[in-house]
């Protein structure tokens, strides 16, 4: 019986996929190719399943992201990829889930607007690394999380950083950032 189990759960492993979005590409799912690539980040991630690695090419992505699984995001580069938020939903990106988020640039939905934030981390813990973080009153709010953030540069923001914790529940850690 112990063998049966173990057959069965081998055969039952998932492997994570890499997915890809661009604006070139035709947008077929599973978006697993750069020609079938998804033209949206959040159509690929409600596509996607925890474990999953999306990369995102060069461009302007104009919208709002829930991220609800454990992804790894990755832009080509914080100089290229940027997700622009202004005039949308606030925060920018929510993150409720673990996971992994680099090389991009993301613009808040405005400085102007009361509380507006580009990336919020809730009760999750993420990494958010080499990454540009711009116009909104908060660039990065960590409530209740242990999230890295790591080179980073914020700019245009009231307030970089905000963690809610109490003593001994999270531990963020912020390093090489400006």
């Amino acid at each position: 019986l112990l063998s049966l189990l173990i057959i069965h759960s081998a055969l039952n492993i998932t492997h994570a996929t890499i997915r890809y979005v661009s604006h070139t590409g035709s947008s077929t799912p599973p978006y697993t190719s750069w020609e079938t690539s998804a033209d949206s980040i959040q159509k690929c991630i409600n596509y996607s399943v925890d474990g999953d690695t999306i990369i995102v090419a060069n461009g302007t992505y104009h919208e709002s992201l829930i991220v609800n699984k454990y992804l790894w995001l990755i832009g080509s580069s914080m100089d290229s990829t940027i997700i622009d938020g202004t005039g949308l939903a606030n925060p920018t990106i929510i993150f409720q889930s673990d996971g992994c988020f680099s090389s991009f640039t993301v613009k808040g939905p405005g400085q102007g607007t009361s509380f507006t934030t580009c990336i919020r981390v809730n009760l999750a813990n993420v990494i958010i690394e080499s990454s540009r973080i711009i116009n909104a009153l908060r660039g990065i709010s960590l409530i209740w999380s242990s999230s890295i953030i790591d080179r980073c540069i914020i700019t245009n923001v009231e307030e970089g950083y905000l963690t809610g914790c109490d003593l001994d529940t999270c531990h963020p850690v912020i390093k090489n950032s400006s």
